[in-house]
């Protein structure tokens, strides 16, 4: 790497997540892994999926997309070698989350996710990075080289921990699976967490502008007001001129 380079890393503990997905389901034994075989990123975590598998006794079965139209046949083909799903963090397949969950969610296939956005988006569950915690710690290294004054050569590279559980409770009741309570009892379920925030991140500029257009129309109202007010006055004062003259005549 060039040494005038920093950063923090998405890069997962996929072994630890393998092991969750054992716990979900000791009978899994065929682990599906859909990723984009034209993206590096997801190359090395496929091989180093392959090599966590081998320690935990785990047959990865993969199957390789570079465009969206592949995936449907992709997921198919997978679901039928397969006893659970792994999603890497991928671009390709984070974008088609929703036809991916719909797919193995109709054949009950549990799909485990590398991040919590996928779960969001219907795979059943992960411990996985927060992209929020990563942009913060890159905050941090932004700020340690700009205010600070220290080198990127000075600052090595960066990991997040895994996320706390997170399990879509939809998702599980399509499953009709039941979780580990030692698993169930440490989980975040999307519907109370991710949903929310997400809904309240995407709302948070609407508020804003509409509190914005409130204030500048209670302004505007208050500016008319005001007018006609001046109005009001400039006609009485007109009329009472015109009774004055009247007197004189």
């Amino acid at each position: 790497l060039n040494p005038n380079v920093t950063g923090v890393s998405d890069a997962v503990d996929i072994k630890k997540q393998l092991q969750l997905l054992i716990k979900v389901n000791p009978k899994i034994k065929n682990v599906g892994v859909l990723f984009n075989s034209a993206e590096q990123n997801s190359k090395v975590q496929v091989e180093q999926l392959k090599a966590a598998a081998k320690e935990l006794g785990l047959t990865i079965v993969e199957k390789g997309v570079t465009q969206v139209s592949e995936m449907p046949q992709a997921i198919d083909s997978l679901m039928k070698d397969s006893d659970a799903i792994y999603l890497p963090t991928d671009n390709l397949v984070a974008s088609t989350i929703k036809l991916i969950a719909d797919k193995t969610n109709t054949a009950k296939k549990i799909l485990f996710s590398a991040e919590p956005g996928m779960v969001e988006g219907g795979a059943l569950i992960t411990q996985g990075v927060d992209y929020y915690e990563i942009g913060k710690a890159a905050g941090k290294l932004a700020i340690e080289i700009l205010k600070n004054g220290k080198k990127p050569a000075d600052l090595p590279f960066q990991t997040v921990p895994l996320t706390d559980i997170v399990i879509n409770q939809k998702t599980l009741g399509i499953l009709g699976i039941t979780i580990p309570e030692d698993i169930k009892s440490k989980a975040k379920k999307v519907s109370s967490m991710l949903i929310e925030s997400f809904f309240n991140t995407l709302n948070a500029p609407l508020k804003t502008f509409e509190q914005k257009l409130k204030n500048d129309e209670e302004t505007l109202q208050n500016q008319i007001n005001s007018f006609e007010e001046n109005d009001k006055n400039r006609a009485q004062i007109s009329i009472d001129i015109h009774k004055n003259i009247k007197k004189f005549e």
